[in-house]
């Protein structure tokens, strides 16, 4: 309930601190081994591409703006953690193939500020795309963080057509991840590499100290 009452005010933030489109920006607010909390901001027509989140929980607070949310369920099957694993220069694990998952419809919702808070859990809703249709900013708050030696690495993906869900090059799908929101059936998801449109630049958080 305290997080659906706050702010960008309460946050020292408003859409002047927003950086020119493409970029997003992020400002880091804090993180322990428990938890992760920052602010993304989205500037009209931006988009943060489908990611999953293994074996955590989010929330997320649409501070201003309005906003377009795309998510998938993960499948039960592929919730574990991976263990310890190297990334490459793609942000890819190495030594494996592309992570595929046989996902449910998605899901769709557009956020207006103020609204309520966001969750995402280990498997409901764990997979998702922000679009802005607006300029935005967005409270996340991760626990536990991301941590590749702990097995929780961001994993990018992609809708895959039926007659593509077999490639086996990452290079082929190196496009901007996207969701087709028309799709009514159960789809496949392809991991991709980290998307070469996705620009994200640091901010400095001027708003309260959290300890």
């Amino acid at each position: 309930a305290l997080l659906d009452e706050l702010t960008a005010t309460d946050l020292g933030l408003s859409p002047s601190h927003l950086p020119a489109a493409p970029a997003i920006g992020y400002q880091h607010i804090y993180e322990d081994q428990d938890l992760s909390v920052g602010i993304f901001m989205l500037p009209k027509g931006t988009s943060i591409p489908l990611h999953d989140h293994p074996q955590m929980t989010v929330l997320s607070k649409l501070l201003f703006g309005k906003l377009d949310v795309v998510s998938f369920d993960m499948p039960s099957d592929h919730a574990q953690v991976q263990g310890r694993h190297k990334l490459d220069e793609f942000g890819l694990l190495k030594g494996r193939h592309p992570r595929k998952l046989h996902c449910g419809p998605c899901k769709r919702e557009v956020l207006e500020a103020p609204a309520p808070t966001e969750w995402l859990h280990p498997l409901q809703g764990n997979i998702h795309q922000f679009t802005a249709l607006e300029d935005c900013a967005i409270l996340d708050i991760l626990t536990p963080p991301y941590e590749d030696a702990a097995g929780r690495s961001c994993h990018y993906y992609k809708v895959m057509e039926p007659a593509a869900i077999e490639a086996s090059s990452i290079d082929e799908h190196r496009g901007r991840p996207f969701c087709s929101v028309d799709d009514e059936g159960e789809v496949d998801l392809v991991e991709v590499a980290w998307p070469i449109d996705l620009q994200i630049v640091q901010r400095r958080y001027k708003g309260p100290s959290v300890k």
